[in-house]
């Protein structure tokens, strides 16, 4: 069965690219374009793998985290940000700090070689 990927973001240009990067690779790709919607279907599908964007209409990215690190189901969920606001450190890293968790960061625009590394080191 192929590993499951919830992408998260509110631009529907950036869903569908990805969404095509990621069948292509022969993953499932679950969408959503709101945090709340992510944190439902989180729960609902629990899926290998989170993208998240950071900037969302409802809540922010982070904010969405928070609530499914409170979850014992969805807790233990890999997550991968995708930002605009944030910015590769000299080590050619980026990440986001999230309740003193670190987690690691792609900046936008995103690199698909990039992310698709990223991904394969996860999972």
């Amino acid at each position: 069965m192929a590993n499951k990927i919830l992408v998260v973001d509110d631009d529907e240009e950036i869903l569908n690219l990805l969404e095509k990067k990621l069948v292509s690779e022969r993953y499932q790709v679950l969408k959503a374009a709101r945090a709340d919607e992510a944190i439902n279907q989180a729960r609902l599908y629990l899926p290998n793998l989170i993208l998240m964007d950071i900037m969302l209409p409802d809540m922010d990215g982070a904010e969405a985290i928070m609530v499914l690190d409170r979850d014992p189901l969805t807790r233990r969920i890999p997550v991968i940000f995708l930002s605009g606001i944030v910015s590769k450190d000299a080590t050619g890293n980026a990440t986001v700090k999230v309740s003193g968790r670190e987690y690691r960061a792609i900046p936008k625009p995103i690199n698909p070689q990039d992310l698709m590394t990223e991904i394969k080191n996860i999972l």
